[in-house]
């Protein structure tokens, strides 16, 4: 810490310790002030007190006017109250007679215990609080028959008054310490700490090689022979390091001119060494790298070549992958420019030499890449397909080049025409199925209408074997017998009266008899007819399959209604049709009715599985310029989300006796005619919605 600031805080200290002092006697001051007020007022309060117990008047006279003396000479509030808080005396005498509005609990206490109390509280209409003390009133014997509220806030404030002086004193003392010491600070900072502080700055001067620094001026004490002695002490050195200089100067010159010598030498050296090091070190890297670069182009799972013009052989290039695809060694494969285009499979090698021709004739630009897709033929004969990325250079003399890679794909080859395979045989499992779906719902439709054309069959029978007309020939019989005196046997005989009415009852039977019989007659022709009409719907789809047809689309929704009317009635589904638009597509009939027969047979399955006694299936036509939608809805058992991703899978069944395949082939068979099966459901027991997409002109036109 500085001299100056030492002083400073020293004397600032001093003054602190004043003001703490001071501080203290004001605080004791002002204890003191409160006590003596304390001490006064209850003197005075119990002086009161005094009078109050020897008042023995009934009106309290002397207690009365003693308090009005109190406050009207010295301005203080008193108040007199019995034993039970009821105001006896007054310096106001308007409140005698009343109870004490003093709040707080001091006054009950005091009359409760006769303790001597103080208080604080701000009167009415009054901004401050006022002072009060308690002094309990007691009788002869010692019992307290009242109290004596006293205000002493005017001798409480004129010792506050004194302490107040006091305190102010005590802060301008304190301040005029610390202004002293402000000054004195001053005054010992431009006499001794300036002085000092020159002579410090001068010191690091003159240790920092300066000649010329500023010294403090000539003074006659302490100081000034400091500052005269230091002017020595840097003359003297200053001579001394002036010879110095002189003495290294010469033995600089001569350390530099040996010093230049051993490092060019040095430099010699190094440059040599580093030279070789660095040719060793390339060396070993070009060796490394070029190892690296060869096991890389081994191990890639390609033939990775170069090829240059045509002449030019001593630039080709081609990896060890080539044996184990082509079966070739290097050398075999360069023995001719063109034994590459002999291995090329005859069916592709044309376009592959009019593909090189391009690229060495500088058709193609530089840079540019392709792709080639070809067959080779193998060194054991065998064909294997190859898949080509090329890309052409230039070198700097004009030579043209390319660079590439090929790839084995025969594996993906023949997953590929495996996978064709067996989409092609899926696609007629599907149409096989789709045939089998309908030929199943006609021989269940067909099937219906036979129970019924049965029934009718064994009711006309049954009115046949019942039928009166034995009793025409019974008639016929007695007539013949009679035939000689008929009239007389119908006029006479008892038998014979009867004859009539019979033949009228027997007529009368025999024409409802008829009637019946011609009803389920005529319901056997509508049942035969209804059979031929479900036979001739099948028969005209399954003699259209494969060829797209003009149809309109609301026939194809009734026709594939028709195809399960039976199994919709048999199980109380009820249809509603919602036809907003009557499109004509051109489209696959076969493949369409297959589709439909399906989905409704489905959500028949669905509304069936349900449970629910009010089953509906709404087909639904709708759609824009582009397309047509028919929707099959129903309010069956549902979808789970977790199974809308799966339903067209191919095996993907909900039901015991479902195979998984009827939706799987409509899909696919959607998909051929250029639309899409759609699915829409809001979970178990929500139905669901299938949608058929068309489009409304024919991606495979007949």
């Amino acid at each position: 810490m500085r001299l100056k600031a030492r002083i400073l805080w020293a004397l600032l200290g001093m003054s602190l310790l004043v003001a703490i002092v001071g501080g203290r006697a004001i605080s004791r001051q002002r204890d003191i002030g409160q006590l003596e007020a304390g001490s006064e007022a209850e003197e005075d309060a119990r002086v009161f007190a005094f009078i109050a117990a020897s008042d023995q008047d009934g009106a309290h006279a002397l207690s009365e006017k003693a308090a009005r003396y109190m406050y009207g000479t010295l301005g203080r509030d008193i108040e007199v109250v019995d034993a039970s808080g009821r105001i006896i005396a007054d310096s106001i005498p308007a409140e005698v007679g009343g109870k004490s509005d003093h709040s707080g609990d001091a006054l009950a206490l005091t009359l409760r215990d006769g303790g001597v109390r103080t208080f604080e509280e701000v009167p009415p209409g009054h901004s401050s609080a006022s002072r009060f003390i308690v002094a309990p009133v007691k009788s002869d014997s010692g019992r307290i028959i009242g109290a004596v509220t006293e205000e002493y806030t005017p001798i409480y404030n004129e010792f506050m008054a004194i302490t107040e002086a006091t305190t102010i004193q005590v802060v301008v003392a304190a301040l005029a310490g610390v202004l002293l010491a402000v000054v004195l600070s001053l005054y010992i900072g431009a006499s001794i700490v300036r002085p000092l502080r020159q002579l410090t700055r001068a010191a690091v001067g003159f240790a920092a090689g300066e000649d010329d620094v500023p010294m403090p001026p000539p003074r006659n004490d302490e100081i000034g022979d400091l500052t005269v002695a230091f002017k020595v002490m840097m003359d003297r050195r200053r001579q001394a390091e002036q010879a110095q200089l002189a003495a290294r100067e010469a033995l600089a010159e001569t350390n530099e001119q040996l010093q230049r010598e051993v490092a060019e030498r040095r430099h010699a050296e190094t440059v040599a060494r580093e030279g070789e090091e660095r040719g060793r070190q390339l060396a070993d890297d070009l060796t490394r790298e070029r190892g690296h670069l060869t096991d890389i182009l081994e191990t890639i799972p390609a033939v990775v070549f170069e090829n240059w013009s045509m002449g030019d052989i001593s630039r080709r290039f081609i990896n060890g992958y080539l044996g184990k695809m082509f079966g070739y060694t290097p050398e075999e494969w360069f023995v001719s420019p063109t034994f590459w285009l002999d291995c090329v499979h005859p069916e592709d090698r044309q376009s592959v030499a009019d593909h090189a021709a391009a690229v060495f004739s500088g058709k193609i630009p530089a840079g540019s890449g392709s792709k080639l897709l070809q067959r080779w033929i193998r060194k054991d004969k065998r064909v294997v397909w190859g898949e080509t990325y090329l890309s052409v250079i230039r070198d700097p003399e004009g030579g043209t080049g390319i660079r590439g890679f090929t790839i084995d794909i025969t594996e993906q080859k023949l997953a590929e025409q495996k996978l064709e395979e067996a989409h092609s045989q899926l696609l007629d499992a599907s149409r096989e199925a789709g045939k089998a779906e309908v030929a199943t719902n006609v021989l269940h439709n067909v099937g219906n209408v036979l129970n019924s054309v049965n029934i009718s069959a064994t009711l006309a029978a049954s009115q046949i074997r019942q039928s009166s007309v034995p009793h025409l020939a019974r008639v016929a019989g007695l007539l013949r017998k009679n035939a000689g005196n008929l009239g007389a046997y119908i006029t006479e005989d008892p038998a014979g009266q009867k004859l009539p009415d019979f033949l009228a009852q027997l007529a009368g039977q025999l024409e409802a008899e008829h009637a019946s019989v011609l009803g389920e007659l005529q319901h056997l022709a509508k049942y035969v007819e209804h059979i031929k009409d479900i036979v001739a719907v099948q028969q005209s789809y399954a003699g259209a399959a494969g060829v797209s047809q003009t149809i309109v689309v609301a026939d194809l929704v009734e026709d594939s209604l028709r195809m399960n009317s039976g199994a919709l009635t048999r199980h109380d589904v009820q249809v509603v049709r919602e036809f907003e638009v009557h499109p004509v597509i051109q489209v696959d009939k076969h493949k369409a009715m297959q589709i439909l027969v399906n989905l409704i047979r489905n959500a028949k399955y669905a509304c069936d599985e349900s449970g629910r006694p009010d089953k509906q299936l709404t087909l639904r036509v709708s759609g824009d310029e582009r397309i047509v939608r028919i929707s099959v809805i129903d309010n069956g058992v549902g979808i789970p989300a977790e199974n809308l991703t799966r339903i067209f899978s191919h095996g993907f069944t909900t039901r015991k006796e479902g195979h998984g395949f009827g939706l799987h082939s409509s899909a696919l068979a959607a998909a051929e005619m250029g639309g899409a099966l759609l699915v829409q459901s809001a979970g178990a027991g929500q139905g669901a919605t299938f949608t058929l997409e068309l489009p409304l002109q024919s991606t495979n036109p007949s």
